[in-house]
């Protein structure tokens, strides 16, 4: 809607893509090392609520079907979080944890699916590892101001992940008591600005949930305890040709 965008503001008419979606993988009989089959969505739009009102909505599913993880390249693991995605948190800072652990005398990366003897004997730390499948989205309010500014009010959620329930890094202690849950939640507030092309986003985005560190054990005889705490906010500034 031509009508509906701001006085010499182009970005939402030029570049506006409401729906993504892309298949991809691969397979060793046409030489690759891996075999995994993966698909990727994007929507997004902007709806108006009334003369200076809109309403933006985004989700992003990403799905992977692969044997093991480990066979899954890591340009093609999920992570979500950051400037476009879960806002609050870091960037790609939502993922499933692997666990550095220690086989004496060396310091070897212990991979999820890769151990099923769990012969792991010292956790060193974890490491931010992708994720098979990921889901995030956004419900964002933006009211229009003079001089092609914009305040918005917004929830983010989202994560990336492996299955569905819970995320609990591995080796965790029984009681799951350093586990994340399956999404996490953010709520901010931002100010746009309108350019000729795109639009300049600044937000300050707070988490409402806890995010938890499991506990390591760099020696048999010695344990580093685990925590848990609510980050605090977070500035996040982008361009986006969306209103």
């Amino acid at each position: 809607d031509l009508a509906s965008v701001p006085k010499g503001y182009l970005g939402e008419a030029l570049f506006e893509h409401p729906f993504f979606a892309e298949l991809r993988g691969s397979h060793t009989a046409l030489g690759s090392d891996s075999n995994f089959i993966q698909l990727h969505m994007q929507v997004e739009r902007v709806f108006r609520l009334g003369r200076k009102w809109h309403l933006l909505l985004r989700d992003e599913v990403g799905a992977s079907l692969v044997s093991r993880f480990s066979q899954l390249p890591a340009v093609f693991r999920f992570f979500a979080g950051g400037d476009n995605s879960v806002r609050g948190f870091g960037y790609n800072d939502l993922s499933p944890t692997e666990a550095l652990c220690t086989y004496d005398p060396n310091l070897m990366k212990y991979l999820r699916n890769n151990d099923p003897q769990q012969t792991c004997q010292s956790v060193a730390g974890f490491i931010k590892a992708g994720g098979k499948d990921e889901l995030t989205g956004t419900v964002e309010v933006v009211r229009d101001l003079p001089r092609n500014l914009g305040i918005a009010a917004f929830l983010d959620y989202g994560n990336a992940f492996d299955h569905l329930g819970r995320q609990c890094a591995p080796h965790s202690p029984p009681g799951a008591a350093f586990c994340s849950p399956l999404l996490q939640y953010s709520v901010g507030i931002g100010l746009r600005v309108r350019l000729p092309v795109l639009t300049l986003g600044v937000d300050i985005a707070q988490p409402l949930s806890d995010t938890c560190v499991p506990p390591t054990q760099p020696t048999p005889t010695q344990t580093s305890p685990g925590s848990c705490r609510r980050p605090g906010p977070r500035l996040h500034i982008n361009f986006s040709p969306k209103l």
